[in-house]
């Protein structure tokens, strides 16, 4: 397990400082490409390919939309890697259904209300094979990114590799009703953690994907409740539990708080589901009596807390806490 925490000026000094947490735990660097509004890079650990781009203050392409004056990190996977192929279309990258141009898949970090510096960032390995990302954009508020290898059940095709982030399209700082900061986070389609909004039905907004064999289909399957809701031509999906855990609370005979696993799966026919894997070290729960970044014991291990977004605000008392040490 490995953890390390500090600040960071910029999405460029962010990824910098990833690429150096990933390569303290043994990935390899395929691609590291510093420009003065940009960087890019690719990472390798084994049959895992993790690609990144971060912007600040250029162009950046999220899924068919190409915006300029952008900051914060894409981030997506791929099967292998490629010197002369783009940084998101890397060999097996993933692909949008239907697209007929620019048809590969990201996943957004955005960095909207704030562009650097950022008060605190958090990284958390529970193993060598995941790396997650806790970034506090402005104090209190929390976005993120991650990817690893999932606890499968059996031997699936692509080996349970998956990445997410906190959003899957271009946003902004508006906080209107109906805009992505004007509404809750269980209400405007967006994941913004793990596999969080597969179940509420959001169209090209998906912001988590998987790596599977499913019905044919040999690729990534972005999170959604069907097909129809996901950008790529398979869905995954994860059970959404914060309601459940809101309503269970604390339990009053350890007056600690439910902790409540991500298990993936993929979707069939859009009706039913085949579980894939569950997400190593990280859980969902009620953060009530708890305040962002606190920790907290379960025998030998440490588990750290942030809200989904901001406590008491968009996402009231809904939390993810991840396995520290």
């Amino acid at each position: 397990m490995a953890y390390e925490t500090g600040t960071s000026t910029s999405a460029g000094d962010l990824l910098d400082k990833i690429r150096l947490f990933c390569v303290s735990l043994g990935w390899a660097v395929n691609r590291w490409n510093v420009q003065a509004s940009y960087r890019e890079l690719c990472l390798q650990k084994g049959d895992q390919f993790i690609n990144m781009k971060s912007v600040d203050n250029a162009s950046l392409l999220v899924n068919g939309t190409n915006s300029s004056g952008k900051y914060g990190i894409a981030i997506n996977g791929s099967d292998g890697y490629s010197a002369g192929a783009g940084w998101d279309q890397q060999p097996g990258y993933p692909t949008r259904a239907g697209a007929s141009s620019n048809p590969q898949y990201v996943a957004l970090l955005p960095m909207v209300t704030n562009s650097g510096p950022f008060p605190s960032y958090h990284f958390l390995s529970p193993n060598p094979d995941c790396v997650y990302v806790e970034l506090e954009v402005t104090a209190g508020c929390y976005h993120r990114l991650g990817f690893g290898k999932m606890e499968t059940y059996g031997s699936p095709a692509g080996g349970g590799r998956f990445f997410y982030a906190t959003v899957g399209s271009h946003v902004t700082d508006s906080l209107g009703p109906g805009s992505w900061l004007g509404s809750q986070v269980d209400g405007n389609g967006h994941d913004e953690g793990p596999w969080r909004a597969s179940g509420f039905g959001s169209s090209n907004r998906s912001a988590s994907a998987v790596r599977c064999l499913v019905d044919g289909i040999d690729g990534w399957a972005a999170s959604g409740r069907a097909s129809n809701y996901s950008p790529t031509a398979k869905a995954s999906t994860g059970f959404v539990y914060e309601d459940l855990l809101a309503h269970l609370g604390v339990n009053q005979l350890t007056n600690r708080a439910l902790l409540a696993p991500i298990v993936v799966s993929a979707v069939r026919d859009d009706e039913y589901i085949s579980p894939i894997g569950r997400i190593v070290g990280i859980r969902y729960m009620d953060m009530t009596g708890y305040l962002p970044g606190d920790e907290f014991t379960v025998g030998s291990d440490t588990w750290k807390i942030f809200p989904i977004y901001q406590k008491s605000g968009r996402s009231r008392e809904k939390a993810i806490t991840y396995l520290k040490v």
